[in-house]
């Protein structure tokens, strides 16, 4: 995919494992801003979290 594709839906649950997604944290992850729940584990991403996104979604997490 497109490294600045942006997904025409929103996810309220997001669950990763052991799939490459990075290295970069793609605009995909970072246009989803109605996540309840997420979960990356293993995915290669070796950049940072923008704390913009990261400080949105983290009063919604469970």
């Amino acid at each position: 995919m497109a490294h600045d594709w942006v997904p025409p839906f929103q996810l309220d649950s997001l669950d990763i494992a052991n799939c490459r997604v990075g290295p970069a944290f793609g605009v995909w992850l970072q246009s989803q801003t109605e996540l309840k729940r997420l979960r990356l584990s293993n995915t290669s991403i070796s950049d940072f979290i923008p704390e913009e996104w990261f400080l949105k979604i983290s009063f919604q997490l469970t």
